[in-house]
């Protein structure tokens, strides 16, 4: 993974900050980098983007196509929401069976969301509720895992639940559910061990999840051993233990330049193009004499050739420069030129003087 995650990390925080229809998009495509591992818990937060910018046939079209592969029924947050965004929808097509349904199953499969919403939006509860032993004392038998994810939801969806029609439609599936627990024991025994056997540890993706969320509400869930024993940063909140991490600086060996090249042919390789100092290093020798000594006499045996590189590279060097080599047979022959030509000047000089005499 990026640290594969890191760039789920800071898809999440930048889309936190765009419009809600936005952000609905760009979190599906964050969670398709890894939609099973998800190691930043976006299935808890995508549904409350949806039903924020009301984008209910996207939430409804992505629990359908995805329930099976990643259990979103398991999780409080879409088996609420997704009844939420049928309600919407039953607006239009006048049905609300299917939107009822799906609320009762969330009821009786997580109780303790419901009191997590009416306590955020500061409703009391019926007495219907509070006599009834499923609701009242579900809290008791319930992880710190699902509790963390349940007052998760209710902190950031509370206000899509804080509307009159919606909180009615909320009472009378409430009331209809109590009395599917009265008259049918077994289905809450069945969601009861669901709920004790299926939620045991936080995950460390919702950990990461929490971190990021910036809520001091929630961050009290986090594991004991996560919070005393361990550091984490806000910006790689517990990264997985096998991701290379890009803020410590890599060990590098101890290297040096081999005893077999003395200053000066270093020097004169120095000024050939093309020179490149990795290729003369070896690694540094940690206090071993034997290798020393290796090295030592390596560089006895090598000095001839060492002589000849040097004469070698001054060759290479001169040549590369472009210093023309024919310059003494070019000054030779301009001497002889003007030593003919000063030789006529003599004959000339003979001549005149016999014709004075």
């Amino acid at each position: 993974m990026l640290h594969g995650h890191l760039h789920e990390k800071s898809a999440l925080v930048y889309t936190s900050e765009q419009p809600s229809c936005v952000v609905t998009r760009e979190t599906s495509v964050a969670l398709e980098v890894y939609p099973i591992q998800d190691p930043l818990a976006i299935l808890l937060i995508i549904d409350y983007y949806a039903l924020r910018s009301e984008e209910y046939d996207f939430l409804l079209k992505f629990y359908n196509e995805q329930n099976n592969r990643l259990n979103l029924d398991g999780l409080p947050n879409f088996a609420y929401s997704i009844s939420l965004a049928l309600y919407h929808q039953s607006k239009q097509t006048k049905d609300q069976s299917q939107a009822n349904l799906k609320l009762q199953e969330a009821l009786l499969r997580f109780p303790s969301t419901f009191k997590y919403l009416l306590d955020k939006m500061s409703i009391q509860p019926d007495r219907n509720v509070e006599k009834n032993k499923y609701f009242s004392q579900s809290y008791y038998s319930e992880t710190d895992a699902l509790k963390c994810v349940q007052t998760l939801y209710a902190i950031r969806c509370s206000n899509e639940w804080k509307i009159s029609d919606v909180i009615e439609f909320l009472r009378q599936n409430v009331n209809e559910t109590i009395r599917i627990i009265e008259q049918n024991d077994s289905t809450t025994k069945e969601y009861l061990k669901k709920r004790e056997t299926n939620y045991r540890k936080t995950p460390v993706n919702i950990c990461r999840h929490i971190v990021l969320s910036e809520s001091n509400e929630i961050r009290g869930f986090l594991p004991t051993d996560l919070q005393n024993g361990q550091t984490f940063y806000s910006f790689d909140p517990f990264p997985p233990k096998d991701s290379t991490s890009c803020y410590q600086r890599p060990e590098r060996p101890d290297l040096r330049i081999s005893n077999s090249y003395n200053r000066l042919g270093m020097f004169v390789r120095s000024l050939i193009p093309g020179f490149n100092l990795d290729n003369f290093l070896v690694p540094q020798a940690n206090g071993n004499n034997n290798e020393r000594g290796a090295v030592g006499g390596m560089e006895e045996n090598n000095d001839i050739g060492m002589l000849n590189a040097i004469q070698e590279s001054i060759r290479d060097f001169i040549r590369d420069i472009g210093i023309a080599q024919p310059v003494q047979q070019q000054q030779q022959n301009e001497g002889d030129a003007n030593h003919g030509q000063d030789n006529d000047h003599d004959d000339d000089d003979d001549n005149q003087s016999l014709e004075f005499d």
